[in-house]
């Protein structure tokens, strides 16, 4: 009997198609459909996902989109093969699925066309779908997403944080919402704190605290807003809190100067 790699990571990874061999392949399938995906902790699939990209540039694949992006996208598709009873898709593997997304999303990058890969990756039947249903991502495909040496674009700043949101990850869902990632640095400890006090979490290693990221919808016809995710680092970068919301649009309140210049910012960016 072949010996296989037990541990869920390393199972998972291999199922990317990089350094994959028939054993893993097998347990891959067999081990890590997407059915488990959705019975992990934040934490379980930020290190999945972090590290397979330091796996795909170690075997020359560059992929560039936050971690945190990838995990909220297979969050997604799962959910709605939940929704629908989609048995086989909660049967596919995960690893396939954030390969499929960084193929649409211009993410893969090994060094040939983007466009390309998508077309050999998806196969006819699939690209023709992807390209009638996802109209964004296929025409940034075909004009080869512009190169970001820096997908985050400073729209605010504050006494003690600086705000940034994603260019490359700022996507529409629909003709009228937007989808972006935005990250806020702290400047210094006190006022992280106060903002997890506001948030009702009272911790006392505030120093370590860096930065967090969120992820929003944006209703660029009527000024309203919806949180989906948040996330707080440390310095080291390793993760403290992650939080899900439900979807509950609000208009975004007069004064609240953040989300009137991300309003603007990304709306703007978006048309």
């Amino acid at each position: 009997m072949i010996a296989c790699p037990q541990k869920a990571a390393i199972v998972l990874l291999l199922t990317f198609g990089i350094g994959l061999n028939s054993c893993a392949a097998v347990q891959a399938q067999s081990k890590f459909p997407a059915s488990e995906w959705m019975k992990k902790d934040t934490k379980f699939k930020l290190q999945i996902v972090k590290g397979f990209i330091e796996v795909a540039k170690s075997n020359g694949v560059m992929i560039r989109f936050p971690s945190e992006y990838y995990v909220k996208e297979v969050d997604g598709i799962i959910e709605n093969s939940i929704k629908n009873h989609d048995e086989k898709g909660l049967s596919s593997s995960v690893g396939i699925m954030i390969h499929t997304i960084a193929a649409m999303d211009g993410d893969w990058d090994n060094g040939e066309n983007r466009l390309e890969h998508a077309k050999k990756f998806l196969g006819p039947e699939y690209f023709e779908f992807f390209k009638k249903q996802f109209e964004q991502k296929y025409s940034r495909l075909l004009n080869d997403r512009v190169k970001y040496s820096d997908p985050w674009k400073h729209f605010y700043h504050s006494e003690n944080t600086n705000t940034y949101y994603n260019q490359a990850t700022l996507s529409y869902v629909s003709k009228t919402v937007v989808k972006v990632w935005t990250k806020t640095e702290y400047v210094n400890a006190e006022t992280k704190t106060h903002e997890l006090h506001k948030r009702g979490s009272h911790r006392d290693d505030a120093e370590y605290y860096a930065y967090d990221l969120f992820l929003y919808k944006i209703d660029c016809s009527s000024n309203r807003y919806t949180p989906l995710a948040n996330y707080t680092y440390r310095k080291d970068e390793t993760l403290i809190n992650a939080f899900d919301f439900p979807e509950k649009w609000e208009a975004i309140p007069p004064g609240y100067a953040v989300g009137e210049v991300l309003y603007t910012a990304v709306c703007s960016e978006s048309n």
